[in-house]
């Protein structure tokens, strides 16, 4: 096997380069190769050289390297290199390292497959890197705002920034669990190459964790469907092909979708706590927990990279330095050396090196925080036998001429997409997804928990056979479609002009010739339902899509057609569109009532999928109340309470957290909206009794509070409050108050502070010994109020006693 190894990657009798000319040749060769490399020459490869790295292996547009599958496009930064030497056919896998995109951004460009492996797998990419981080600790200076001087000097307070950069580098290392330095920074170490098979064989034959074998192996394969919905729209025929493979080969019932960004904000707090800079004008606007993400990725990433390649940058100016002391012309060779340096430095890169520089202890700890809690959230969400689809970059790589705007709008997208998994410490898989007409490829990636890599590389080269012959059915559906088009359009143009004195003196009949129109309209949608019954059951769904249109474009007021139709839209995952064709059937007073049961499941599951989960509760509960019997109103019902149980869990340890850190700062001020048990208790012990659940199951509006208030005793936490919140509530300090007020404060009666509660998810539902929640005679739920009693809300709003308890209710 024959690899090429990115040059910030040690290897034997071989320079440790970063990317800089100048920089690279007053290195030393390395005194120890990569723990990587040296089991691959064990293994019996051979490295054919090294490949150069964009400055410092920045994640950038790669303006320094030739992409050779798209001539006019960008190669992508970071270890292009490397990559260009597998597309080319140069190297079966090139070892590269990894954090915002340096080894995915390439390998989407240039259509290849990669992996980048949980961080610490495979050691550090540079043994000596450490020693050298720890003696250049003591060192001062930096790269100053205007140009990099002899005499420029970093405050003792970035002094300590950077030192926590080494912290944040070994925290890095410290998530796998594996406890080994990931080393050169901390940047994981991971493979590019052609096919997704060389990169399981590779990852074999080096040992990384996770189980390959995935036979009596069920695996849910789950979308982010807010991150694509970020990239063009020439994504979708990829995005597509992935959703279609997943069905084929996972089945309906393990595909799924998540609105990724919306649960990271409802499972999150740090991110609130990071100073964000303003919103670009250009480019789509990313939510604001993203681009939080993103920041403290950077933040820590930047910190990490100014620690490693400062004093790289001050030894060559102070070599220019020297020589314009000791020679007449000194001056001159200064400044030429001087802009040499710097003129091989990425613009970005200068920048990237001087905010690092900048970075202070206060930032690193809040960033290391918003780590820390994202890598909790996804280690509990991603579970070993879930693979989550994301996008890697937004589009093809951006043309050469491109705007400059365009190009960094793109580029901030990709470092966006590859924070969250760079924060979480997942492995990550880059898959090609097609090509546009003129050969740019696509590219997307997958994650799963980390320590899971050589399962997530399983699933991915199971699925890429059936994701390319999906991607083969949707150019042949796409040229049949434009064929057709073209041939309607050439017979449109020809029966222009004949309708004539035929159609003038039809046009005022009103006769049994309407009723004869009516039923051939019917027969006509009928057939076409009939067609897309056939291209469901043959797994065609989007032909079947077309074909329900086509009956309700001839038959707008049939619920059936709706109905179906919303299966088929469930199928390829457009959920929207399923609630919206469910609520059109249910509103026809024609629907039938067996199928306004299917319709009521239909509009439940693509509820569900989207995050509404209250509202799909309501609609598995109707489906009981009609068929008590129904099981997959059941199972469903199921499913959203093991959720939602989940989710309470993750908020219980974030108080429970910020107790801690109230007891550390023995913080004594009374907590805000708690229930009057709680009320007179210090903020250490109310989180810790709240987050055990021993006092039972509190308004989470008053878990918040009790977090936010802890926080801010604490100092962790920012002003104003949490701000606004999902679920349909404001969290204590934000506009509309949460519970801060209590019951007695609010304006409106008992009935209407109640029933406001309901609705925002503030009340417990009684539970039978089933597992299932008590409903009243005619299906309403049965809530518990702050006084015990039992209640029932009705379809008006209105609060009534419940007094036929069911037996067996807790």
């Amino acid at each position: 096997m024959r690899c090429v190894v990115a040059e910030n990657v040690a290897v034997p009798g071989g320079v440790v380069g970063c990317g800089v000319p100048s920089l690279w040749q007053q290195q030393q060769p390395a005194a120890d190769p990569a723990p990587v490399i040296r089991k691959l020459l064990n293994l019996g490869a051979a490295i054919t050289g090294q490949g150069s790295t964009q400055p410092c292996n920045y994640p950038t547009l790669g303006a320094n390297i030739r992409n050779p599958v798209g001539r006019f496009r960008v190669a992508g930064g970071g270890a292009s290199g490397a990559a260009a030497a597998v597309a080319v056919g140069d190297a079966d896998v090139a070892v590269c390292t990894d954090f915002l995109g340096s080894l995915r951004i390439p390998a989407a460009c240039m259509g290849l497959c990669g992996v980048v492996y949980t961080p610490g797998t495979l050691g550090p990419a540079d043994p000596s890197a450490a020693a050298r981080i720890s003696d250049s600790n003591g060192k001062s200076g930096a790269v100053a705002a205007g140009d990099a001087t002899p005499g420029s000097a970093r405050s003792s307070d970035s002094s300590s920034g950077i030192g926590a950069a080494a912290g944040a580098g070994s925290w890095r290392s410290s998530r796998s669990g594996s406890g080994s330095s990931s080393g050169g920074g901390g940047e994981p170490l991971g493979f590019v190459a052609a096919e997704v098979g060389q990169l399981c064989r590779v990852s074999s034959c080096l040992g990384v964790p996770g189980a390959a074998n995935l036979r009596h192996e069920v695996t849910q394969v789950v979308v982010a469907e807010d991150l694509f919905q970020l990239c063009e729209v020439e994504m979708s025929p990829g995005i597509l092909a992935v959703k279609r493979a997943v069905l084929v080969w996972a089945g309906n019932e393990q595909a799924g979708s998540v609105q990724l960004m919306q649960f990271l904000e409802a499972n999150t707090h740090n991110w609130r706590r990071l100073q964000l800079p303003e919103a670009p004008q250009s480019g789509p606007q990313l939510p604001p927990v993203l681009r939080a993400i993103t920041r403290a990725a950077q933040l820590l990433y930047h910190s990490d990279l100014a620690q490693r390649y400062l004093p790289a940058v001050q030894e060559a100016v102070a070599a220019a330095a020297n020589t314009a002391a000791d020679q007449p012309d000194g001056d001159e060779q200064q400044q030429q050396q001087l802009q040499q340096v710097l003129g091989e430095l990425d613009p970005m890169v200068l920048d990237a090196l001087r905010s690092g520089a900048a970075v202070t202890q206060a930032e690193l700890k809040v960033a290391q925080d918003i780590a820390k809690e994202v890598q909790d959230v996804l280690k509990g969400a991603v579970k070993k036998d879930v693979v989550v689809v994301a996008p890697c970059v937004p589009s093809a790589p951006p043309r050469l001429d491109a705007p400059a705007a365009v190009q960094q709008a793109w580029l901030a997208r990709a470092h966006a997409f590859a924070a969250i998994t760079a924060l979480g410490g997942c492995p990550c898989v880059v898959l090609p997804v097609g090509k546009l007409p003129d050969g740019a490829p696509l590219g997307l990636c997958m994650f799963g928990q980390s320590r899971t890599d050589q399962r997530l590389l399983a699933v991915a080269d199971k699925l890429m056979p059936h994701v390319q012959e999906e991607l083969a059915k949707i150019r042949q559906q796409a040229a049949a479609e434009t064929a057709a088009e073209a041939a309607a359009k050439a017979g449109s143009a020809a029966g222009k002009g004949k309708a004539g004195a035929k159609g003038a003196a039809a046009a005022g009949r009103r006769s049994s010739q309407d009723i004869q129109v009516d039923a051939k309209r019917a027969e006509r949608a009928e057939k076409a339902k009939a067609r897309g019954n056939e291209a469901f059951k043959a797994g065609r769904f989007m032909e079947a899509i077309k074909a329900y249109s086509e009956a309700l474009k001839l038959h707008p007021g049939h619920p059936v057609y709706a109905n179906n139709r919303a299966m088929a839209y469930l199928k390829v995952f457009s959920f929207e569109a399923a609630e919206a064709d469910c609520n059109r059937a249910l509103a026809s007073p024609q629907l039938a009532p067996q199928d306004r049961v299917k319709a009521l499941l239909r509009r439940g599951t693509a509820r569900m999928h989207k995050g509404d989960l209250r509202a799909a509760r309501s609609d598995f509960r109707e489906v009981l109340s009609a068929e008590p019997n129904n099981r997959q109103a059941r199972e469903e019902l199921k499913a959203l309470q093991q959720q939602e149980q989940d989710m309470e869990q993750t908020r219980r340890q974030h108080a429970l957290a910020a107790a801690a850190a109230a007891a550390n700062s023995g913080s004594g001020a009374a907590l805000p909206g708690l229930p009057p048990q709680l009320a007179d208790l210090d903020p250490a012990t109310a989180a810790q009794l709240l987050a055990s659940g021993e006092l039972g199951d509190f308004d989470p509006r008053a878990m918040q509070a009790a977090a936010a208030a802890a926080a801010a005793a604490s100092g962790m936490g920012g002003g104003g409050g949490y701000g606004e919140m999902p679920g349909g509530y404001n969290a204590p300090g934000a506009p509309g108050g949460g519970l801060g007020g209590g019951l007695m404060d609010g304006a409106g009666s008992e009935e209407e502070q109640l029933a406001e509660m309901l609705r925002s998810g503030g009340m417990s539902v009684v539970l039978g010994q089933n597992g299932q929640a008590v409903s009243g005679p005619r299906g309403e739920p049965v809530i518990v109020g702050p006084d015990g009693r039992e209640l029932t809300i009705e379809p008006t709003g209105k609060l009534r006693p419940y007094k036929a308890r069911r037996a067996g209710a807790v």
